[in-house]
């Protein structure tokens, strides 16, 4: 049997817990993020069916909300400390993902880490002014330096950062091109084109990045202009579908009942009306 343990009740955002012998051997899982010191002694992290040893000097991070897990010492159960570091899911805006439960760092090889664990847990302890504030800084601090202490996944993290970025900058092309060229017989092959990529890969990001297909935000922006023309101007409806890149004015009809909800002239109307 596992349990679920939310938040602590606490007035402050960061808890710092010390417990020894067998305070976390009961399966659970739990509301908050965990980074976990082992202080003294040896034992083991027991995720599901995974039992990682764990010994003096040791860190590592639990920060899964379905994760079921539980630390069972070695030896004489007095001898095994840990303390935990304990704060909400929100409180840093770190990609918790890319640091495995499995994994486990030794204090040793994170940069300033010592100073860091232990000015953590002697503010929390004595409580001085601001030492909130500071607490927060100094845990954030520790968890930057446990990131950069894991180079593969860092690299994957950077690869997936520039890919995104990639992702974002081709769609920014994309709209620039459709806005500037709205008016003309424009095809997605065009603005993949305009893009530098193909086809395929055009459709497939754009789905993704602004949830709709390259044809649909097309038209969409065009019926977008085409109420702009019809409040601002007095020209007919059939010169102003010609003017935002239909030439079928049934299918302008269509498409602007559909994505508006009246006909254009009655949208006029209504406008006008309420003006």
């Amino acid at each position: 049997m596992s349990f679920n343990i939310a938040m602590f009740d606490s007035k402050v955002n960061i808890v710092v817990v010390e417990s020894e012998g067998y305070g976390s051997i009961v399966p659970h899982s739990h509301e908050f993020v965990e980074l976990v010191y082992v202080k003294s002694g040896e034992g083991e992290n027991i995720i599901g069916e995974k039992k990682i040893p764990v010994k003096q000097g040791d860190l590592f991070l639990l920060a899964d909300r379905e994760l079921s897990h539980s630390i069972f010492p070695f030896g004489n159960p007095a001898d095994f400390t840990v303390w935990n570091i304990i704060f909400p899911f929100d409180f840093y805006n770190y990609n918790y993902a890319l640091i495995s439960p499995e994994t486990v760092v030794p204090l040793e090889k994170i940069k300033d880490g010592e100073y860091l664990i232990n000015r953590i847990k002697e503010e929390y302890e004595n409580k001085n002014w601001m030492y909130e504030e500071i607490t927060y800084g100094l845990t954030g601090a520790l968890l930057a330096e446990l990131f950069r202490a894991q180079p593969s996944r860092r690299g994957k993290a950077n690869r997936e950062q520039s890919r995104q970025k990639y992702m974002s900058e081709y769609i920014d092309v994309a709209l620039d091109y459709i806005h500037k060229n709205y008016d003309k017989q424009i095809s997605v092959n065009d603005v993949a084109a305009a893009c530098g990529v193909c086809k395929p890969y055009l459709q497939r990001i754009f789905k993704r990045e602004r949830n709709t297909s390259v044809v649909a935000y097309i038209i969409k922006y065009r019926i977008e202009q085409s109420c702009r023309y019809l409040l601002n101007t007095n020209y007919s409806v059939a010169t102003i579908s010609q003017m935002v890149g239909f030439n079928d004015l049934k299918y302008f009809h269509m498409k602007f009942k559909e994505l508006v909800g009246d006909t254009p002239n009655k949208y006029k109307q209504n406008v006008e009306r309420e003006c």
